[in-house]
């Protein structure tokens, strides 16, 4: 696989494929994390991760600054593609960069994502609750990573890696915790909002408050899990292939609501 690291687009397959799939990964963490996943059920999309800059094999390039630098630069890639039909799965901090992508797609003339799939992570109309992570000390926001229980012991128990991950997770919270929008003009997307029973981060509210994100449907379902259901075991990309298989064939009836 030959990866450009002055793109943030990664292709994990072939181009063969009527629809692409892009995947953008929660906070601290790299595309990779996916690529397995996706492979195995994915199949029969063009399936491409995001790799935000600072992360992963562009663990060189400096962190974005700010939600729109980061959105606009992916969606400046994801339009200079030929035209296909494609689907956006974000979780957690990634939602809110695929929420944000699809609403510069579409303001800017550009088609958005037919499904966009989010997870783990309240609707950007929600404020912010404490902890912020970005505010946090080293001690606190290490004890955050490990109730998350989404990183692995080898690097929690690895001082380098563990300063590194220190670094891009504030990095992401400081973009993410600032996000929070009115939003105007719901994104033109069938939405699908998903999160763990036992998420103690995210509440049933703030996944139902996805529904005002979009003028198409909206569906929500609380899984078995915590933050970090969607890599427990294969049942939820189970779910996410029906549910978005079911969306992109009935996007011609799903009703458009008005804005």
């Amino acid at each position: 696989m030959n990866i450009d690291t002055d793109r943030y687009l990664v292709p994990f397959n072939g181009d063969g494929h009527a629809v692409r799939f892009f995947v953008f990964p929660h906070a601290a963490s790299s595309c990779f994390t996916y690529f397995r996943a996706l492979n195995r059920f994915m199949a029969g999309f063009e399936c491409f991760g995001i790799e935000y800059p600072g992360h992963g094999v562009r663990a060189g390039v400096a962190f974005a600054s700010d939600m729109s630098e980061l959105a606009a630069s992916i969606a400046r890639e994801i339009d200079a593609l030929p035209l296909k039909t494609f689907v956006f799965y974000g979780h957690s901090f990634g939602a809110l960069v695929a929420y944000e992508v699809a609403r510069m797609l579409e303001r800017s003339g550009a088609v958005p994502p037919r499904v966009l799939a989010v997870s783990g992570q309240r609707a950007p109309t929600v404020p912010v609750r404490p902890p912020l992570f970005h505010e946090l000390n080293e001690v606190e926001l290490l004890a955050e990573v490990r109730k998350l229980n989404g990183t692995a012991a080898s690097v929690l128990n690895d001082a380098v890696l563990l300063n590194s991950l220190v670094e891009t997770l504030r990095a992401d919270s400081r973009i993410g915790d600032s996000y929070v929008i009115d939003i105007a003009e719901p994104i033109d997307s069938i939405l699908l909002a998903y999160s763990g029973a036992h998420d103690e981060y995210i509440t049933a509210d703030d996944l139902i408050d996805w529904r005002g994100a979009t003028r198409r449907s909206c569906s929500v379902a609380i899984l078995e899990g915590g933050h970090f259901f969607n890599l427990e075991g294969s049942a939820f990309f189970e779910m996410l292939r029906r549910d978005v298989i079911f969306g992109l064939g009935s996007w011609r009836n799903d009703a458009v609501r008005a804005g």
